[in-house]
């Protein structure tokens, strides 16, 4: 038997309770990684016994009004058929504790026994005496060849097909699939809950099902079903299917593979959900009455966002369905709809569509914009809905020159040619939402939006709370151009919240020193305020450079190259726009001499020999009591000193100053040689255009001094500076002293 198949036919179709069986009420828990679990044991599930390992064995034993199924971390491969109903007050509940506990849909054949060849890099396992949907291989699902029975050597790469007698055929290119973890669907219906009242179903993953949660009422007019903080993938039909109920509630759940559909229902509440990459609608409303859908958000389904059809008094609050294939909202054959601050972005078809004989439909507050590229548009009234329709103090705008509105077979290219034709909308504006980041989802305002305290707030349905729960906030920055109790109201599902600025920190390190000074500005001491971020950061160095930035990261590094007391600045700038500034003083002082040690007295650091000459300290300075000794070899090559290392390790910005002067003399009478200072600036260990010389001088007893200046050609560069002999014979010996570089204002 295949690995994880024989516990996928455990409770396949398993009978929770009977319509008259009494059972206690209490806490029951499963916990399917426990190895000493047990669905048999007596007084299994409560405190002192094993765990049941299902939930289907814990659902049979003890459903019913008042229990509580309380589901640890593990995967569980069964189908959970619900056949026992809570009360008012007493629901019957199935309760995931944390996350990772996984229905799945799909039974395990990662084992290489299960799997022999069939043909070229075709596979084959046995025993799948069901019809597969999906198959998938660590993680990502391949592609199903077609519904029909199939022949392996038809079966190409990165595909699976059926065929009768109960064979699977997969091809991977050439791998076992057994290698690898490899899932083959199984069940239909990952919980499955039949004409049964007063069930609650929350927090669970349910995963690789024909229907992840499919609820029917049949006739018997079930109530209160709950089904709350699931989230539900990679399903072939529906993620959650609801039929016949009233009250029902689906709320706060994530889906992804399937959608939400409600149907032939009354009062039921879908809210809070995010429904996004299904195969089909995001959010199907059918035959439904005095349904209330609030707070969705739904996204990037192959179909249309939210479809209400064939239904009546729908109300739909603070939705934003965006960039999905079909419409953001679509009506047909329905009467009495009610869109209330919803937006629709970027959808390839309409953003808000009325179609067939979905008539006395009102929209209010509501932001239709860049929907239809394609020659749809951002409000489509059918001629057939047109009967009953009001709609006003809403935004439709796209960023091209598409029409944004068509009504009654005729189309609009202007919100203000609407107005006049129809007398709708006149308080609407056809202007650009500014949306934090649409494409990303966030329908936030910015700062400047239209939207911003313009709503009506005297409409029906009108929240005193946002989509995310936040209160009406009157931004001081806009006018109240709004109308009703509330003026200052937002349009959209999202109220705009005035934050508070950005908080601006500068430290300067170091922050006083000889010049060039090389100091690193560092704002990374900013804040933003809650939920916001700081987007960028200008510098000013305060010395008449150049700006740096704005640029995303907190610290630059600059050069002061003269003396002064500078203030640099730093203006930081958050995700909407809003900014302030922080500054800090630097003072440069005047460098004096950079060489640290001109004349010998300690030692010689600082200094190395050069062109193979040797150095000792010698009685009778030019300065002080010491000089520098310099012994050439036995040749005529040019020898002397360098200094290492450098003095000028850092300059300051290109076209600072520097000024060399050194003292040298011959040690004895006789000398035929000639000294001079020689000076190249490097760049990242390349030299920068042509060494910099002082003029020779002839050696001689005397003291003489060798001096040259050298222009910073690159910005940041290193100054190696040489005291050179150019010997008129071998063995020359001359001396050096009173070395000096300063920097010239």
């Amino acid at each position: 038997m295949a690995r994880g198949v024989g516990a996928g036919l455990l409770g396949l179709v398993c009978w929770l309770g009977g319509g008259g069986d009494a059972r206690a009420a209490g806490t029951f828990v499963v916990d399917g990684a426990n190895p000493g679990c047990s669905d048999t044991a007596p007084g299994a599930g409560t405190e002192g016994n094993p765990p049941y390992c299902t939930m289907s064995a814990a659902a049979a034993a003890r459903g019913g009004p008042g229990t509580t199924i309380l589901v640890k971390p593990a995967i569980y491969r069964e189908q959970v058929t619900v056949r026992a109903s809570g009360v008012e007050g007493s629901p019957f509940v199935f309760q995931a504790l944390g996350p990772g506990v996984v229905v799945d849909g799909a039974d395990d054949f990662s084992d290489p026994a299960l799997w022999t060849p069939a043909t070229g890099t075709v596979w084959q396992a046995v025993g799948v005496t069901w019809f597969p949907r999906q198959v998938f291989v660590d993680g990502a699902p391949l592609t199903l060849l077609s519904t029909s029975v199939v022949e392996p050597a038809a079966v190409p790469p990165g595909t699976f097909g059926y065929a009768s007698g109960g064979s699977i055929y997969v091809n991977l290119g050439g791998d076992n699939p057994g290698t690898h973890q490899t899932l083959i669907s199984r069940r239909g219906r990952n919980f499955d809950i039949d004409a049964r009242s007063w069930v609650t179903i929350d927090g669970f993953t349910i995963t690789r099902g024909a229907f992840g949660i499919y609820a029917n009422a049949s006739s018997t007019g079930a109530t209160s079903l709950t089904l709350t903080h699931n989230t539900v993938t990679f399903v072939t039909l529906q993620a959650i299917d609801v039929s016949g109920f009233t009250n029902a509630l689906i709320g706060s759940n994530v889906v992804s593979g399937g959608g939400i559909r409600l149907g032939r229902c009354g009062s039921a509440i879908i809210q809070d959900n995010e429904v996004f990459r299904n195969s089909n609608d995001g959010i199907r409303i059918d035959a439904a009455a005095s349904s209330l859908i609030q707070r969705n958000t739904v996204h990037d389904n192959r179909g249309t966002g939210i479809k209400i059809q064939s239904s009546s008094n729908t109300l739909s609050l603070q939705n934003r369905s965006w960039h999905n294939c079909g419409h953001g909202f679509h009506l047909s054959r329905s009467v009495g709809s009610r869109h209330v601050g919803d937006v629709a972005w970027g959808n390839a078809g309409r953003g808000f569509s009325v179609g067939w004989e979905a008539t006395d439909t009102h929209i209010f507050n509501s932001i239709g914009a860049d929907n239809g590229p394609t020659g749809e548009f951002d409000l489509f009234v059918d001629t057939t809905a047109a009967a009953g329709f009001a709609s006003n103090f809403n935004l439709f705008w796209n960023r091209t020159s598409q029409a944004p509105i068509k009504f009654s077979g005729t189309t609009y290219t202007t919100l203000a040619a609407f107005t006049a034709g129809t007398g709708q909308d006149a308080a609407s504006l056809q202007a650009d939402p500014r949306f934090r980041n649409p494409v990303g989802g966030d329908f936030r305002l910015l700062p400047g939006s239209p939207a911003i305290d313009s709503a009506d707030s005297s409409v029906p349905h009108w929240a005193e709370t946002d989509a995310a729960g936040n209160p009406r906030v009157d931004d001081p920055a806009t006018p109240n151009t709004g109308a009703g109790p509330v003026p200052y109201a937002d349009r959209g599902a999202l109220e705009y919240v005035p934050s508070a600025a950005p908080v601006a920190a500068l430290t300067v390190a170091p922050s006083s020193g000889p010049a060039p000074l090389t100091v690193t500005l560092d704002a990374s001491g900013s804040s933003a305020a809650a939920e916001e971020t700081i987007v960028s950061y200008a510098f000013d160095a305060g010395d008449g450079s150049a700006l740096i930035g704005p640029q995303p990261g907190a610290t630059a590094p600059h050069t002061y190259a003269t003396p002064g007391t500078y203030t640099a600045t730093v203006t930081v700038t958050d995700t909407t726009g809003a900014s302030s500034t922080a500054s800090a003083t630097v003072t440069v002082a005047d460098p004096g001499n950079l060489v640290r040690n001109p004349s010998f007295e300690t030692d010689t650091s600082g200094w190395t020999a050069y062109g193979g000459s040797t150095l000792q300290r010698v009685p009778g300075g030019q300065e002080g009591a010491v000089a520098l000794e310099v012994r050439g070899p036995a040749s005529t090559a040019t020898f002397g000193i360098n200094d290492s290392p450098n003095w000028v390790a850092t300059t300051g910005a290109a076209g600072t100053h520097y000024r060399f002067t050194a003292w040298v003399r011959a040690r004895t009478e006789v000398a035929t040689g000639r000294a001079r200072i020689r000076v190249r600036e490097y760049l990242n260990g390349v030299l920068v255009g042509t060494a910099t010389y002082s003029p020779f001088v002839p050696l001689t007893p005397a003291w003489q001094l060798l001096l040259t200046e050298h222009v910073a050609q690159a910005t940041g560069s290193t100054l190696d500076v040489q005291i050179l002999d150019y010997p008129g014979a071998a063995g020359e010996v001359f001396q050096v002293d009173s070395i000096a570089i300063v920097v010239v204002p």
